[in-house]
């Protein structure tokens, strides 16, 4: 399939996916159908994982079909502070089990888009030591996580 035609195609396909109004199984058909024609195989992230390409019109998603296909096409790929970033986001939500404001709510695909991004695919293991609380190595004096020296330690 050309180029142009396999934005035609994923056009229609994300603006059906946008519009709401298919069952669940359609959805899944539509994700897969995208998924499979797509020279970039993590697509569904930038639309979400970000507001980067998606504007809310009218209470309705829309998208940015310039800005998400030039990603698309230039194979998008996040720089290694970007990965970074994104890991201290998603580990905050995970480590307070609070899943507001993502659109994925769950501690399972929070875990696989960090599993995703992480170079270290043992992370689960370092974040949690064998008492099964959060390892001390990455507590700071007061307590708290320190997301920083985590992901530092993972880049490692």
């Amino acid at each position: 399939m050309k180029q142009e035609e396999i934005r035609e195609k994923m056009t229609i396909l994300i603006d059906k996916l946008l519009s709401n109004t298919l069952s669940e199984q359609e959805d899944d058909k539509v994700l897969d159908e995208i998924s499979r024609i797509s020279p970039y195989r993590y697509w569904s992230d930038l639309i979400f994982w970000t507001n980067d390409y998606v504007d809310e019109i009218d209470g309705n998603l829309k998208l940015k079909h310039d800005e998400f296909f030039d990603e698309v096409f230039n194979g998008s790929k996040l720089n290694e502070e970007q990965k970074k970033q994104k890991i201290k986001e998603l580990l905050a939500h995970l480590i307070t089990n609070d899943f507001s404001g993502l659109p994925i709510q769950s501690s399972m695909a929070v875990s696989a888009e960090i599993d995703r991004l992480s170079p270290d695919k043992n992370w689960w293991a370092i974040l949690y030591s064998n008492t099964g609380v959060l390892n001390p190595e990455f507590m700071d004096r007061e307590g708290d996580f320190n997301y920083e020296l985590f992901v530092e330690k993972l880049f490692d």
